[in-house]
């Protein structure tokens, strides 16, 4: 990667959603165009970059155990840096400085593009850093990007920050309000990709939909999506996060009429009660999102539906969980995640009275969960007999079967299509015969 003499090796870290990995892809292309030379093996490198997350706790005690494992890697040799970056050291800079004495710096979400001045800065004057500017900062050119995505997909982060106050969620006290990147940057750092071999986009943001507000004074994501269509290598291009209330018609009607658009609608809708939606700060309600499923369906009646549901939040009845769980079993979503909420630190939620019991909110965790597994089989079942169009990930290691993707089938999320007897390279488009539907995912016979 850009071997230099002489030049300090570093390592780069990456944990949380796919918007830090476009952070670290960012920051891997500065720091290699800066002169330095990236590695993948901490025994090789002089310094090691962690781009951390601090969405939930879990995800905090992933990145506080990854600081304390790098903290043993320093303490082999003393000269080693370590830097910590992202979304804790933005939320939790002056803590983390006082009890992690292990890092050398700390470098906030809008101080990424400096990195590698903050690596020399603990050189030069053998001092803690702590660089964590205010979280609204957007950058408006592309980067440099080093993919750690395979060479094929890529995800494009078209916004940061978030403009909704959802009582469950910390995202805006550290990421800062909604920030839209200009359409013509977008366009530029995608034409980029295309150019690179990338052939499927994959659009990301805390609320894709919110998409152009902020800039432009109203809503822009259908014309970006037909800006993208109009890239040269793309072949396709994928929404994640998508707001309910947002996915109005005028979206709708681009997918259906963009070819390259994949009938794909990511919607976390987070539940279906009334009273826990209100308690949430979710501006939905069971009668919208039932609307809402239904002019998707009419409209594309092929589109695959993924959402989210949390379980457990405070004062989640056993009513409110029932209604839910057959919301969910009607609705066939071909894509759910079930998650128990997290009491996060700074948000309303945290501190109400009426909190469900840990051992409760993992009884409906496994139930919703059971029955999406029963939902999501049921729904492969159906396509048993179809031949699909699907893209060419990866040889699933130790088989001679091919993995691959349908448009309804998002990286790394959802499941994946195993074909039999296909010669086909990561990165090709293959016509498969469906043959068979196992627990998780579907086996297929190349045509």
């Amino acid at each position: 990667m850009g071997k230099k003499k002489d030049a300090e090796r570093v390592k780069v870290v990456t944990l949380g959603c796919p918007k830090n990995t476009v952070d670290s892809e960012a920051m891997m292309g500065i720091l290699q165009q800066d002169g330095y030379e990236l590695t993948e093996s901490a025994d090789s490198a002089d310094t090691v970059v962690i781009n951390t997350c601090a969405f939930i706790d879990k995800a905090k005690e992933e990145s506080i155990e990854a600081i304390i494992e790098a903290g043993y890697w320093k303490e082999e040799d003393p000269s080693r840096r370590l830097i910590v970056a992202g979304c804790l050291a933005q939320r939790y800079a002056q803590e983390l400085s006082e009890e992690m004495p292990e890092a050398d710096a700390f470098v906030g979400t809008s101080e990424f593009m400096n990195v590698g001045g903050v690596i020399q800065q603990t050189r030069a004057e053998e001092r803690r850093v702590v660089k964590v500017s205010h979280p609204a900062y957007q950058y408006t050119q592309p980067f440099p990007r080093l993919q750690l995505t395979p060479w094929h997909y890529a995800y494009l982060k078209i916004a940061e920050g978030c403009d909704h106050r959802c009582t469950f969620c910390a995202i805006p006290s550290f990421r800062g309000r909604y920030s839209s990147r200009p359409l013509e940057t977008l366009a530029e750092e995608a034409r980029r990709l295309a150019d690179g071999g990338v052939k499927e986009l994959v659009l990301i943001s805390q609320d894709t939909t919110w998409y152009g507000r902020d800039l432009y004074g109203e809503c822009r994501l259908p014309q970006l999506l037909r800006t993208l269509a109009q890239i040269d290598g793309i072949e396709w291009i994928r929404m994640l996060y998508l707001y309910p209330t947002l996915v109005d018609d005028a979206l709708i009607e681009t997918v259906a009429s963009e070819e390259k658009v994949c009938a794909y609608f990511d919607i976390p809708l987070q539940h279906i009660d009334n009273d826990v939606l209100k308690r949430m700060g979710r501006a939905t309600s069971e009668a919208s999102i039932r609307r809402l499923m239904d002019r998707i369906r009419r409209r594309m009646p092929n589109a695959a539906l993924r959402t989210s549901f949390i379980v457990g939040f405070p004062g989640e009845t056993e009513e409110a969980f029932g209604k839910l769980l057959d919301f969910m079993v009607e609705s066939e979503f071909e894509h759910c995640g079930v998650f128990e909420y997290s009491p996060e630190e700074g948000t309303p939620s945290a501190s109400w009275q009426r909190q469900v019991e840990e051992h409760v909110k993992q009884e409906r965790l496994l139930e919703l969960t059971a029955a999406q597994c029963e939902v999501a089989k049921r729904l492969r079942s159906q396509r048993i007999g179809q031949t699909a169009r699907l893209l060419a990930d990866r040889r699933r290691p130790g088989t001679p079967l091919l993995e691959a993707r349908g448009a309804g089938q998002a990286p790394e999320i959802d499941d994946v299509v195993l074909v039999q007897n296909s010669g086909a390279r990561s990165g090709q488009f293959i016509d498969a015969h469906i043959i068979e539907a196992f627990e998780f995912d579907l086996l297929a016979v190349a045509v």
